[in-house]
């Protein structure tokens, strides 16, 4: 990791675009996804970039912070799980997401 940059856990509210694959069957969804960088702004620039090339588009970014190694999750399962996201953003890629929770159209 550069020094100053720092990981995000973003929670995205999402819209599957014409161009994926889901679009027929999913409207959107919902997912975690973490993002290295050197400030919020940032952070949304390369999270809405990497997005576009997965043929999704934030309908709405509810909550963007720098991640917490310390916050606690329902249960161990979850807070190990989100510690290796955290990790793997930070030594790996510089955006990794989290399970998709999709919802079908109407």
């Amino acid at each position: 990791m550069v020094k100053n940059e720092r990981v995000y856990i973003c929670d995205v509210d999402y819209l599957y675009t014409k161009d994926a694959e889901e679009f027929e069957k999913f409207k959107g969804g919902a997912v975690y996804i973490f993002v290295r960088a050197f400030d919020v702004r940032k952070a949304v620039v390369l999270l809405e970039e990497d997005m576009k090339l997965r043929n999704i588009e934030a309908r709405e970014v509810v909550s963007i912070s720098p991640y917490n190694i310390e916050q606690e999750w329902a249960n161990q399962e979850e807070q190990t799980h989100y510690l290796h996201l955290y990790i793997e953003c930070e030594k790996v890629n510089p955006i990794v997401y989290d399970d998709f929770m999709a919802y079908e159209r109407e």
